[in-house]
């Protein structure tokens, strides 16, 4: 299944690298993600912002823990069909690949749906091991990102320009925008009706949506993989981290939200992951021509 909000972007075959795992468990680095050169000072974060959609009465909620409270999936039925599907392939033995495809028969635009809530209570969790640390304070603006890249923060207001902010504040931020955007019922609706919610998952308004949030997410993963990875390792939780930012990427890749030079700050952990995901595509296509065959 491909990108269905355009045309599919012709993608690069990337070269298996070496160190490359031939199953789809993650490997662990042994140690933190640095970027290994760069040459110009980027600007990213300055993309035009989504349309305006209608604005959400919801907040962000803390818990006693510093972190958001988890996102509840929608109580459709055909929704709860869907992420079921996630819980089922996921907790009986089935593959990533399996995991991230689309269900047959299923609409896209749901699927898109149900995993964008999982990545969000993911990296929810994740920001928590670190969002109560005091030296968060001590980042100036413009600071805590990989070498070489500055995400600037542009704010919902088309009128408003994009200004620098640390990669917390950035991460903050980026936490509090999708939450407030998740819980929009105007571009996630809690319907029975899967032919109106059909209709809303096609519009140009959601899907500028759905790729910010996919952007502003893996914006956040860099930040944590580039200046909070000592952190996770310390504290055991590394494995986490890897095995979230995994099924994020081959979600993306699957689906084609990402652009390559999005994910080039953070190359040398996704090109291993690509050529995991291409792997098993091919070990997915060659399985259906052979059961075809049978048949």
């Amino acid at each position: 299944m491909r990108n269905p909000f355009g045309k599919k972007k012709k993608q690069p075959q990337p070269a298996a690298p070496a160190a490359a795992a031939s199953s789809e468990s993650t490997k662990r680095p042994s140690k933190p993600f640095t970027q290994e050169t760069t040459n110009q000072h980027h600007h990213y974060g300055t993309e035009k912002p989504p349309p305006t959609v209608a604005s959400s009465q919801a907040r962000p909620q803390r818990s006693s823990s510093n972190t958001f409270q988890p996102l509840r999936h929608r109580s459709s039925t055909f929704m709860n069909r869907l992420h079921a599907y996630t819980q089922r392939t996921l907790g009986s033995g089935g593959t990533l690949y399996e995991a991230v495809v689309l269900p047959r028969g299923e609409n896209c635009g749901g699927w898109v749906v149900v995993n964008l809530f999982d990545y969000f209570n993911d990296l929810s969790a994740l920001w928590d091991v670190v969002a109560k640390d005091p030296s968060l304070q001590n980042f100036k603006a413009g600071e805590g990102y990989p070498s070489g890249i500055e995400y600037k923060w542009k704010p919902s207001d088309p009128k408003s320009q994009p200004f620098s902010v640390s990669a917390p504040d950035y991460v903050n931020r980026t936490m509090h925008w999708a939450y407030e955007t998740l819980n929009d019922k105007s571009l996630f609706p809690d319907d029975d009706d899967e032919e109106l919610c059909t209709s809303i998952w096609s519009t140009k308004v959601f899907a500028s949506t759905v790729s910010t949030l996919f952007k502003r997410i893996f914006r956040v993963y860099a930040i944590l993989y580039s200046s909070f990875f000592q952190t996770f390792d310390a504290l055991d939780l590394s494995a986490e981290l890897n095995s979230c930012f995994k099924h994020f990427i081959f979600f993306s890749l699957e689906f084609q939200l990402l652009q390559d030079s999005e994910v080039a700050v953070l190359d040398i952990i996704v090109k291993p992951i690509k050529a995991q995901h291409m792997k098993s595509e091919l070990e997915a296509k060659r399985n259906k021509e052979n059961k075809a065959k049978r048949i």
